[in-house]
Order: C-alpha cells, then sequence, then structure tokens
C-alpha cells in the first residue's frame, strides 16, 4: 500500500508519481554513497590525459651531457627539490630533467638563485607523475638519482649535468 499525504486537498508530487519523499531521501543517499565508492576512479586524472605542453616528451637521449655545472640538488622535504645555482652563469628558460624521463620547465635560473620544485610537478612523455610520496602515498617514492638541466647556451641546446647531493647524508 502506498502511503499518501494530503497537504491542503492535493497529493504531493512525490505521491502523485507513486514514491515518497522518505523513499526518494534513500535514492539520493544511495546514489550519493555509489558516486563516492565507484566515482573515485572516474575522476579526471589531471595532466596524464591530456598534454601538458613542452615537457610532454621523451628524454633527449641523442643530446650528450656536455658538462655538469656547479649546482646542487637536494631533496628535502621529501615531495620537493632545492636547487642552488652557485655558478656565474644565468640560465633563461630550460627544463629539469630527473632521472633521464620525468621533466618541468621553468623559467630561468639565475646566478645565486635557489629554486624549489615539487616533484608532482614531473612528468614523463606519457604524461604520468613522478611517484614522489608523500603523506597520502600508497607506494613507496621514486629516488631523485640524476639531475639535468637542458637550456640553450649560444643558441644550441644542451644538457648540463646538476650534482645531486645524496638525502641519507644530511643529517
Amino acid at each position: 500500500m502506498k502511503r499518501q499525504t494530503i497537504r491542503d486537498g492535493h497529493k504531493t508530487r512525490a505521491h502523485r508519481r507513486g514514491f515518497s519523499v522518505e523513499s526518494g531521501r534513500i535514492r539520493c543517499t544511495t546514489l550519493g554513497l555509489l558516486c563516492l565508492l565507484g566515482g573515485c576512479g572516474m575522476l579526471p586524472t589531471g595532466l596524464a590525459d591530456r598534454s601538458v605542453g613542452t615537457y610532454d616528451r621523451p628524454f633527449p637521449a641523442g643530446l650528450a651531457q656536455s658538462e655538469t655545472l656547479d649546482v646542487q640538488v637536494i631533496r628535502k622535504p621529501e615531495t620537493k627539490i632545492t636547487m642552488t645555482n652557485t655558478t656565474a652563469r644565468s640560465f633563461g628558460p630550460s627544463t629539469v630533467w630527473i632521472n633521464g624521463r620525468f621533466s618541468t620547465p621553468i623559467l630561468g635560473f639565475e646566478a645565486g638563485q635557489t629554486l624549489t620544485l615539487d616533484l608532482y610537478d614531473f612528468r614523463d612523455e606519457f604524461g604520468e607523475r613522478f611517484r614522489a610520496g608523500g603523506f597520502f602515498a600508497t607506494k613507496a617514492p621514486e629516488k631523485v638519482m640524476h639531475a639535468q638541466l637542458e637550456t640553450l647556451v649560444d643558441g644550441d641546446t644542451h644538457l648540463l649535468g646538476l650534482v645531486m647531493i645524496d638525502q641519507d647524508d644530511i643529517r
């Protein structure tokens, strides 16, 4: 039997359609829970499913590293790297590469400047993020083993090595 409520001599719209307000609330709550539980996989993955710009490309394997700069790269805190340019050279727009796979563009790198870069901003050619770790990470973070700077020097593209400081040595 359907439960009917009469308001001012008229049935409510919900009752005319054959369901009560309580069953509508239950349906909405159920739908909301299903969206929360099952919909997490349907959320956009950010940059992984669309072009991410000039660094959405493979590592320039044909480009040999010409020199190693006196630029120290330290991973501190866990999800960031800090780079300090202790050279007398400044660099314009460049790309920072880590582990020969992940990159992020930078606007420039002045002499004496310290840059802090979020490891979550590094992407590979397929748009996948660097596994940086952090509080909510479900997998162990990747180690930053190698860092390079791709930049223009005298009109030619050069790959310059950076000095990695092992985090285990810092205490």
